[in-house]
């Protein structure tokens, strides 16, 4: 709505006719049958709305919250070694490997001490800003605090969602709806233990040879001359059925959505093109695995390394994320293919 445009070939002496046609379309609300989800999301506009919302943001920043944490807003390569520090007031030369909201606290008191209430406000949130530094040592990028931030909050009965510096009303209702639908294929799956090392890789090799299945992490069965796509980390076959399970270290909202488009252009590659299909195979190396997908039975298993309780289910991701997965979730139905959600343990210290 923010970018809406529109042109047309009328006269001016139609102007009074065409400004009445566009009043009448404006009214109509046929968009709610068409894009259903989109009245649980309403932008904030209301600069005095905004300003109590970011005196929700400043306490619970100073109250620890839970609802707070930070992310980077930009999809990140989690193989490539990465460090982060701060600056904005000095530079500070601590560097960390992952993304921790005490990191900032602590440059804070390295920049001005024991801070209190009044010395935190949103200038400084987006002056301040969170940097990505390369192996070599150069800055790959930088976003404002504010921007990395990601907050939910209760302001006058209503539910508000920040993200990437946004403020968003969501619909209570909608909230439920989300979790109702989505908490049901959240799962166990004891194969998929505990996470001890910090690179993706090496949790997807320890898996693969302790349960003998098929590690596919960094292969490739896109068309020729077109973008990579892996078709999954992990791959095993039961019940005739290939399971593809793609794997993602953390809950950052946008890491999340790249896990659940990846799982979708792999299943829509190997149910479209023969090429892909015959990719894989060549790939698994096993007759009855290549039997099973000549026969397009597969199921997407998303598993997502956190350290947020299982328990919490859908509750675990970004507002934004849970969307992503809704849509992945009707895309796997229409195809007839089942989709599950697995936590799994994070038990690597990235406060370090």
């Amino acid at each position: 709505s923010a970018s809406l445009k529109f042109s047309s070939a009328s006269q001016p002496d139609n102007l009074r006719n065409l400004c009445n046609k566009l009043l009448e379309i404006y009214a109509l609300d046929t968009y709610k049958q068409t894009f259903p989800d989109l009245q649980g999301i309403i932008p904030v506009n209301d600069p005095s709305v905004i300003a109590k919302l970011q005196d929700e943001l400043i306490n619970g920043f100073m109250d620890k919250s839970k609802n707070l944490t930070l992310t980077i807003p930009d999809i990140i390569n989690s193989e490539k070694s990465i460090e982060y520090y701060y600056s904005g007031s000095r530079l500070n030369r601590r560097f960390y490997d992952d993304v921790y909201i005490d990191h900032y606290r602590d440059y804070l008191v390295d920049q001005i001490g024991e801070y209190t209430r009044s010395d935190i406000d949103i200038k400084l949130l987006l002056k301040h800003t969170l940097n990505l530094k390369a192996e070599d040592g150069q800055k790959i990028n930088s976003f404002p605090v504010l921007k990395c931030m990601l907050f939910d909050c209760e302001l006058d009965s209503e539910h508000y969602h920040l993200c990437d510096g946004e403020w968003y009303l969501i619909d209570k209702s909608y909230l439920s709806k989300l979790k109702s639908d989505l908490d049901p294929i959240f799962v166990d799956k004891p194969e998929l233990s505990a996470c001890m090392k910090k690179k993706k890789q090496y949790y997807n090799k320890k898996i693969a040879d302790k349960n003998a299945w098929i590690c596919l992490d960094k292969t490739n069965i896109s068309l020729p001359k077109q973008t990579q796509v892996e078709p999954c980390d992990l791959l095993y076959s039961s019940d005739e059925v290939v399971k593809l399970i793609h794997i993602k270290i953390s809950t950052r909202s946008s890491s999340l959505s790249h896990l659940f488009n990846q799982g979708l252009n792999s299943i829509e590659l190997l149910r479209s093109e023969s090429v892909a299909k015959n990719k894989l195979k060549k790939l698994v190396n096993n007759d009855g695995i290549c039997a099973d997908i000549d026969n397009d039975k597969f199921e997407i298993i998303y598993g997502i390394i956190t350290a947020k309780p299982s328990d919490n289910k859908s509750d675990n991701l970004p507002i934004f994320s849970r969307i992503s997965l809704m849509r992945t979730l009707r895309t796997c139905r229409l195809y007839g293919v089942k989709c599950s959600v697995v936590l799994i343990d994070d038990q690597v210290d990235r406060k370090k």
